[in-house]
């Protein structure tokens, strides 16, 4: 992920453009699906040259991902057998970054940004978008675009989202300190503002985030690899006590069984590892101690659950996009084994 598109932008390109690693996440819809499908899991691999997906989430009645573009803020599914296609293409969609869905409603969540990386990009976009697109899941018609930031000044860069069970959506700013919920109406606010998810220029903030049907998100500072529980009542934030820093923490999800994961990559800090960490709380969150901790060679930026509890992780070759060279043909969504 980049940021500028004149020197500023640019500027970000060295560790921050490797912010294309943001974040993630959040989203998995968990529906359950013929169990033959993920007998024997492998990589999935798919063609979709330039395309660089930042984030994804698998909707199972389709048994397909959904993911987006970092390049050309496209919106797409691969199927099971590493088949890609375009769902929209819209204009209004610059760089298409956390995806997730609500699924009760059967709606597609799509954070909008620009890093200065998309032909999309512009003075008036770069580093100051912060924007959620909705889509009906199905039909893949666009409901709505909402911009989240239009009287809160300063940068901004929508990373993650992810739903409640009452359908609002809640939305990470990686440039700014910011939380957003967006009601299912449309309706966009400042839900957080706490200065501990602030970063300095050149660095990445807020990333990840993860809800449970407990009444609290958990969200994550990528650049420092802290998480922070935020009870949706009365928005209070506190610090996960947790003995591992996770530098790097990108997406984050919840299994069946009320544990997170927190997927890790180095792209836009020295101190990151290509990783998944597994963790569990036993006091709601307000603690968490690690279960496992496993490094991978390749590069991650998100992951997802599946219902048969088989966990994937989005491998996007974002290391290329960051350094400018050839695009990549090929990308892929492999089973990562914690054992």
């Amino acid at each position: 992920m980049s940021k500028r598109m004149n020197r500023q932008t640019f500027h970000f390109e060295g560790r921050f453009m490797a912010l294309l690693a943001l974040a993630a996440v959040g989203a998995l819809g968990v529906c359950l699906a013929p169990p033959a499908a993920y007998a024997q899991p492998s990589e999935i691999v798919f063609k979709a040259p330039g395309l660089y997906p930042e984030s994804l989430t698998y909707y199972a009645p389709a048994q397909k991902f959904y993911l987006g573009s970092m390049k050309f803020g496209k919106v797409g599914t691969v199927d099971m057998t590493g088949n890609y296609q375009t769902v929209s293409d819209d204009p209004g969609l610059i760089s298409t970054l956390g995806v997730a869905q609500d699924a009760p409603r059967k709606r597609l969540l799509v954070c909008i940004s620009d890093l200065g990386l998309s032909g999309r990009t512009s003075p008036a976009t770069v580093n100051k978008t912060a924007r959620l697109a909705v889509f009906d899941i199905e039909s893949g018609q666009l409901i709505r675009i909402v911009d989240l930031v239009k009287s809160v000044p300063g940068r901004h860069l929508a990373n993650d989202v992810v739903a409640d069970s009452d359908g609002n959506a809640y939305v990470t700013d990686s440039w700014g300190p910011y939380v957003y919920r967006v009601t299912p109406e449309g309706e966009a606010s400042v839900f957080v503002h706490d200065r501990r998810f602030g970063a300095k220029e050149g660095k990445v903030g807020l990333d990840g985030i993860a809800y449970s049907p407990e009444g609290y998100i958990i969200v994550n500072h990528y650049d420092r690899g802290l998480l922070y529980r935020i009870d949706l009542k009365t928005r209070k934030v506190t610090l996960v006590r947790v003995r591992l820093r996770m530098p790097g923490a990108d997406g984050m999800f919840f299994d069946a069984q009320g544990r997170l994961y927190v997927v890790q990559n180095h792209l836009a800090t020295p101190k990151g590892h290509n990783a998944v960490t597994l963790l569990e709380s036993k006091n709601h969150w307000r603690s968490a101690k690690v279960v496992t901790n496993r490094q991978f060679p390749a590069t991650q930026v998100q992951g997802v659950i599946m219902p048969d509890g088989t966990v994937y992780a989005l491998r996007d070759k974002l290391e290329l996009l960051l350094a400018k060279k050839p695009d990549a043909d090929t990308f892929s969504i492999a089973p990562i084994d914690l054992k």
